[in-house]
Order: C-alpha cells, then sequence, then structure tokens
C-alpha cells in the first residue's frame, strides 16, 4: 500500500508546483515535493553506501572495519591488539632467552665431558703401573684438555656474546692438575670442578622448565584474549548476509520508484 498526500489544488496556481509526499508501506522510502527525484537519489546514493559497506564487512570478515561502525567496540578491540602484541612479542623474547640457555647448557655439558676424560686420565696416571715417563704423557693430553675448556670459554658464543668467559680451567680449578708428582690430589680438584659444573647444568634446567611454563601459560592467555576480541571485531556472516539482502531488496525498490515516477 502506497500512502499519497497531495496538496490542496485551490492554493496552487500552477499544477506543476503540485506539492505531494509518497510512503509505501514496510519500505523506509519517502518521497517528498516536486523534487522528489533529488530525494530519492539521495536515498539511493546512502542505500548504496550501505550495500557497499555490507560487502566489505563481508570481504574483510570483519564487523568493525571502520571506527564509525562501533566506536566503542572499536576502542576496546584496539586495547586487546595492543595486549595481544604485547603478549606476543614477551613469548617471542622468552623463548629466545630459552634457545640461549640451551646454548649454554649445550657449552657447559661439553667442559663436563671434558673433565669426566681428565678424571679417566688421572685415574690411570695414579693406579700405581705407569712409570714417570707414562705419567708425562698422560699429563700431555690432561694439559689438552685445560686448554679446550680455555678455548671453550673464550670462544663459544650466542649472537656474538661470549656465554661462559669466565669458566676457565683456572675458574674451575683445574689448572694446577699434574698427575706426574701427585696424581692423588687431581682426582679430588676435578670431582670439585664436575660438582660445580652439575650444579649450573641443574640450574639451568630449572630455570628452562619455568620459562616453558611461563610461555605456556602466556599462549594460552593470547588464546583466549584473542579470542575475546574476535567476538568484538568479528563479522557474524549469516546476519551480515542478510542484512545486505535486505539492503539490496531497498535499493532496488528505490529504483523502482524512480521509474514509476518517470
Amino acid at each position: 500500500m502506497v500512502t499519497v498526500l497531495v496538496a490542496d489544488l485551490n492554493t496552487i496556481s500552477d499544477a506543476r508546483e503540485l506539492s505531494y509526499m509518497i510512503m509505501p508501506d514496510a519500505s523506509n522510502v519517502m518521497i517528498y515535493g516536486r523534487g522528489s527525484d533529488y530525494f530519492v537519489v539521495n536515498r539511493q546514493h546512502f542505500m548504496n553506501m550501505e550495500v557497499r559497506k555490507n560487502i566489505q564487512k563481508l570481504a574483510s570478515g570483519l564487523r568493525i572495519v571502520n571506527p564509525s561502525d562501533d566506536p566503542a567496540g572499536f576502542a576496546v578491540a584496539e586495547k586487546m591488539k595492543a595486549v595481544l602484541q604485547q603478549v606476543k612479542q614477551q613469548s617471542v623474547n622468552e623463548e629466545d632467552l630459552r634457545n640461549y640457555m640451551k646454548f649454554v647448557e649445550s657449552t657447559i655439558k661439553q667442559d663436563s665431558t671434558i673433565l669426566m676424560r681428565m678424571r679417566q686420565l688421572v685415574l690411570r696416571a695414579s693406579g700405581g703401573i705407569l712409570n714417570r715417563d707414562d705419567r708425562e704423557l698422560v699429563q700431555s693430553e690432561i694439559d689438552m684438555m685445560k686448554d679446550a675448556i680455555d678455548h671453550n670459554a673464550r670462544f663459544a658464543t650466542f649472537n656474538t656474546k661470549k656465554v661462559i668467559p669466565d669458566l676457565t680451567a683456572e675458574e674451575l680449578g683445574v689448572e694446577k692438575v699434574n698427575v706426574v708428582n701427585n696424581p692423588g690430589e687431581a682426582i679430588e680438584t676435578i670431582d670439585n670442578a664436575m660438582n660445580r659444573i652439575r650444579k649450573m647444568r641443574s640450574r639451568l634446567g630449572a630455570q628452562d622448565n619455568i620459562l616453558k611454563m611461563r610461555i605456556q601459560g602466556k599462549q594460552y592467555y593470547y588464546i583466549n584474549l584473542q579470542a575475546a576480541e574476535s567476538g568484538i571485531r568479528d563479522l557474524d556472516m549469516a546476519s551480515e548476509i542478510r542484512q545486505m539482502m535486505t539492503n539490496k531488496t531497498l535499493l532496488k525498490v528505490q529504483y523502482g520508484i524512480i521509474l514509476y515516477n518517470k
């Protein structure tokens, strides 16, 4: 049904100046006056904008494409986005730290292997079968083991950073190990160094476990926060498609009115 309101013809000197207003039922279209084409064209442009907005949202999959779509929701979603970026970067940083600590642990493990070999050589030298010349040969290999520990401390780097610069043979207390003259004391010295290495590796392992739990916690937090942010920002596809079809129908109605007036 279409309602048409017409002005009093007695007050109009020219029929071409007839004023009217058309209000079709079940439509948001209203045409007023002789300049109805101008008004309908404006409504048509508005509906075209609505349809384009529907298409833009469907293409992006977002309910909030521009801040004007939902100013309050946009502000909350942007704040969540900043927090998400922060949590993600923190997780990346802690994962990098885990990699660094694993490298440090593997480097210290090399020292542990060297000390194990040194202990084996000391035990061999203290067996009572070897003479002084034999012990000097064993000592030459032990000296090479000391140099290997110093080399490890000097050249083991992670992204150009030296990881164990102070963990030298002297600092571990094995610099003066000598099986030629006193092989008995060498065992205790090496055992003390190995015990220190074990404690360092144990602490690194505990720190690695703590970092792993922190990273997992941040990942759970990130997933939940992302779900909340998506609930605000993401689009209900079915609802938006239905709205687009409605807007297209209204647009066709307006085109029909323009044709009818012409």
